[in-house]
């Protein structure tokens, strides 16, 4: 081996090994790759959290909205009211009730009657057994829609959003729309 031929083999070893020297295209792409990879993940964690949050929030306001209807309702029935039209519900509405025949308020007549439909409620949420709706918890929040708290015999507690349909005879059709667990 001459002497150039040692000093480059040298020189290619040492380049390799050495602290200082500049990494191949092959590393860079390997710690692009890498940190890009870190930069999603941090990307998609705080997205996520930020997502969880606003839920939460979300979630609050409406809750404490639910409570401050259901205490005027509350309110208006302690009062004597003789028709009771739920936040959300129209005059039309409770006309339609009226013309129905139906001398109940608009929100105690579309409660009771569902729950007198336990067992189809129950059916379409796939629960076990009967459940019972939880009226004061529950909620008619417009001409189509209702908020109802609901409770197995086992104590397990939902929450249903339904949607309902008042034929002129005063027959109601149900559809239940979502479901959750309640906390």
């Amino acid at each position: 081996m001459t002497t150039e031929e040692g000093r480059g083999a040298e020189g290619k070893s040492g380049a390799k090994s050495g602290g200082g020297s500049k990494p191949d295209a092959r590393e860079i792409r390997e710690r692009l790759v890498w940190r890009a990879a870190v930069v999603m993940l941090l990307a998609t964690t705080g997205w996520l959290f930020y997502v969880a949050f606003d839920a939460q929030e979300r979630a609050e306001e409406l809750t404490a909205e639910l409570e401050q209807l259901q205490a005027a309702v509350e309110t208006a029935e302690e009062e004597g009211a003789t028709t009771v039209t739920a936040p959300g519900l129209s005059e039309a509405a409770a006309e339609r009730f009226a013309a129905a025949g139906i001398e109940q308020t608009p929100e105690g007549y579309l409660l009771a009657r569902l729950d007198e439909e336990g067992a189809w409620l129950s059916e379409a949420l796939e629960l076990e057994g009967p459940v019972r709706v939880r009226k004061a918890e529950s909620l008619v929040l417009s001409d189509q829609w209702l908020y109802a708290q609901l409770e197995t015999e086992q104590g397990e507690q939902y929450a249903a959003l339904l949607s309902y349909r008042l034929a002129e005879d005063g027959q109601l059709t149900w559809e239940v729309v979502a479901r959750s667990e309640a906390e």
